[in-house]
This record gives structure tokens, C-alpha cells and sequence, in this order.
């Protein structure tokens, strides 16, 4: 919870209170109202300041534990990052043996259906052969289609989640200055 701060003209009348009691004591000495007054100003002081320090210390436990956990979502999205380029490499690797593969079916079949007309139905399974290795193909290719786009997505949310840290970083060596500005008053 935040804690006001006395203001500047509030601090001024502490200021002119102790000129008042400074020219009180040169006529005589000060009124037991004037001790109790400035001994309850200052403890009121006092409790504002503590206040205010507990209240930075449980901010910057919180913003601590904060960027400990987006450091942790970090590790945590490269290691799927890498993990989902190894799986984008496997996969271009296999698309390019399959597309090998469907080479070699194609050609063998022009031979086939060149050298033997009578052999149609043999040509038709062939036919149907290259087709599923058109469907293989196709399937690769959205795999990977696939293993990219989520891969991108992965990296805008780790660049989402660095642009957090740094902020919540940002606040937390704000809330440390004030602090050390505080404890220097």
C-alpha cells in the first residue's frame, strides 16, 4: 500500500515550527505542547518512512519473483523453439527423400507405360503408388508449414515475454533508486 509523503509545504511548516521554537527557546524554553507536537511529527515521520520501506521491499519481492518466473517462461519457450527446429530439419529432411522417392515412382512409370500397354493394371498401382507419395509430400510439406508458423509464434511470445522482463526489470531498479533515495533522506 502506498504511503503519502509529506508534502514540500508541509515539510516548510516543520521547518518554520523549529524557527518558531528555535526563537521560543531564545525567549525562554519551549512549551511541552511544542516537544509533543514536533516528537509526534517526527514519529509521524517515521512510521511514513518505514512504511514506505516495507511497502518498496514487498514491491521488489514481487517484481524479484516476477522476473524469476518470465527468465523461467523464457528457458522454457527456446528450449521449444529448438526443439520445434530440430523437428522443422527432420522434417524438410524427410520431404526431401520423399521427393526422391516420387521422382524415381514417376519415371519408372513413363517407363512401364512406354514399353508395356498390356500392362495396364500394373501402370494403375503404380499410379496409385505416386499418389500416396503425393500425399505424403503434402502432408510433409504442412507439417512443416505448420512446425514454422507455430515456431514464429513461439518466438513472438519470447519476444513478448523479454519485452515484460525487461520492463518489470526496468520498474524494479526504478523502485530500488527510490528506495536507496529514501534510506539516503
Amino acid at each position: 500500500p502506498a504511503v503519502a509523503l509529506p508534502t514540500l509545504s508541509e515539510q516548510g511548516k516543520g521547518r518554520h515550527a523549529g524557527v518558531e521554537m528555535a526563537s521560543a527557546s531564545a525567549r525562554g524554553r519551549p512549551s511541552v505542547d511544542q516537544l509533543m507536537g514536533d516528537l509526534s511529527a517526527s514519529r509521524l515521520a517515521q512510521r511514513v518512512a518505514e512504511a514506505q520501506a516495507s511497502a518498496a521491499d514487498k514491491e521488489a519481492e514481487r517484481l524479484s519473483a516476477q522476473v524469476v518466473n518470465l527468465e523461467g517462461d523464457r528457458r522454457a519457450l527456446r528450449l521449444d523453439v529448438e526443439r520445434l527446429r530440430r523437428k522443422c530439419a527432420a522434417l524438410e529432411q524427410a520431404n526431401s527423400t520423399l521427393t526422391g522417392l516420387l521422382d524415381e515412382a514417376q519415371t519408372t512409370l513413363n517407363e512401364v507405360q512406354g514399353r508395356e500397354h498390356a500392362l495396364s493394371k500394373r501402370a494403375v498401382e503404380r499410379q496409385l503408388l505416386t499418389a500416396e507419395a503425393d500425399n505424403r509430400t503434402i502432408l510433409a510439406w504442412t507439417q512443416v508449414n505448420e512446425g514454422k508458423l507455430q515456431a514464429a509464434s513461439l518466438q513472438r511470445s519470447l519476444e513478448a515475454k523479454r519485452a515484460e522482463a525487461e520492463s518489470l526489470a526496468k520498474e524494479l531498479d526504478a523502485m530500488r533508486e527510490e528506495r536507496a533515495r529514501q534510506q539516503v533522506r
